[in-house]
């Protein structure tokens, strides 16, 4: 089986839109094809999409969570662990969010309260344990707003713009001023907080003042902070007025007040754009404009 998704009759590329939704009154169509035969099994009507390693998730038209895909880890949330090949009701309706990293899964329903599955190795459930789940399990936190997640951390902000954090934190990722894991949600610390965005082992935050802080991993120079020294604690990189940030496995890209791209980190493959294979430790202008 493959999937296929197309909005518009257009076909859009999963694989780098890892989470897609409908801002507008437009649908996407998602198709489950059998390879073979090149016949459609599926085709749903769709609001939302989210992938993670091998298993997605969308939201139809009548708002009922659906998934498909690899499941060892329960990532699923079936109440098994058993791949599926075409998409499922997850008995999950009216899903205002659904995010999608690796091998876990998070919801937030209708009353904004946040649930996980899948694999829990380094508590990035955030559900008191390090136990993998195999149905949406609630994590106690209520009022949330937006999810990010790294390879194996985990952040929130609920409606007050307040900040938590829980999982892996060996490179200080979780900015809690040390290198100790979480398996329950923990208070950051930050009011206010506008936006945060994980990247596999970093993170940023956009503060109520539109600042980018970074913490976690860089020895590439990911944080931009022109150095390759690790931080552990949320650090000022030095821009206000950021209206956008997103991060690669291992690179970031910032939208700045000015309407400029900048970029910074791994580029072994091009993959900042710069036409040389050079990291970089501090942020670089793209010299596009307008985005």
């Amino acid at each position: 089986m493959k999937i296929e998704v197309t909005i518009n009759g257009k076909e859009v590329n999963v694989n780098t839109n890892s989470n897609l939704k409908i801002n507008n009154n437009d649908l996407y169509t998602v198709s489950v094809i059998d390879s073979n035969t090149n016949e459609i099994i599926q085709n749903i009507k769709v609001k939302q999409i989210a992938c993670g390693h091998g298993h997605v998730f969308i939201v139809d038209e009548r708002d009922r969570l659906l998934c498909t895909g690899w499941n060892e880890f329960g990532q699923l949330g079936l109440g098994d662990n058993i791949d599926k090949n075409l998409f499922m009701c997850t008995g999950m309706n009216n899903v205002k969010q659904v995010v999608c990293h690796g091998y876990s899964t998070y919801i937030v329903d209708e009353y904004d309260r946040l649930f996980a599955t899948g694999l829990n190795m380094f508590g990035q459930l955030g559900v008191g344990d390090n136990e993998d789940r195999n149905e949406f399990t609630f994590t106690s936190m209520r009022g949330v707003k937006q999810i990010s997640c790294g390879e194996g951390h985990t952040f929130i902000i609920n409606k007050f713009g307040k900040l938590y954090c829980t999982g892996l934190n060996n490179c200080g990722q979780l900015g809690l001023g040390d290198n100790e894991d979480r398996n329950v949600f923990t208070d950051v610390g930050y009011d206010n907080i506008q936006q945060v965005i994980c990247g596999d082992y970093y993170t940023f935050i956009i503060d109520g003042s539109n600042n980018l802080l970074g913490t976690g991993l860089n020895s590439d120079g990911q944080l931009g902070l022109g150095d390759n020294k690790w931080r552990n604690v949320f650090t000022n990189i030095g821009y206000d007025n950021v209206k956008q940030v997103l991060c690669g496995g291992n690179y970031t890209f910032i939208i700045d007040k000015h309407n400029r791209l900048l970029c910074m980190k791994l580029n072994n493959v091009d993959q900042l754009g710069l036409e040389n294979n050079v990291d970089k430790n501090i942020s670089i202008d793209i010299n596009i404009r307008d985005i």
